[in-house]
């Protein structure tokens, strides 16, 4: 019940610069998709948008918050 969406920074510290396609250490989170993933970071701006992060690249950007997107779960507690 601990389980919560990251924000941009927890989810960007996932990416593996050395690698793309997907830019995620396989070995630690197999099966994971070079796509778009959601954080829990809202945009300031527009509260339309929020931060999502692709494991093609590695990059960040800000996407409407009804696009359909991954998402990757960390927990909470412990």
């Amino acid at each position: 019940s601990d389980w919560r969406l990251p924000n941009i920074n927890e989810l960007a510290s996932l990416v593996a610069r050395d690698r793309y396609g997907p830019s995620i250490n396989l070995e630690r989170f197999p099966s994971t998709p070079a796509a778009w993933f959601w954080s829990s970071s809202p945009y300031a701006y527009y509260s339309y948008y929020a931060w999502v992060l692709s494991f093609d690249y590695g990059n960040d950007s800000i996407h409407y918050r009804y696009f359909s997107y991954h998402v990757r779960l960390v927990r909470s507690g412990q």
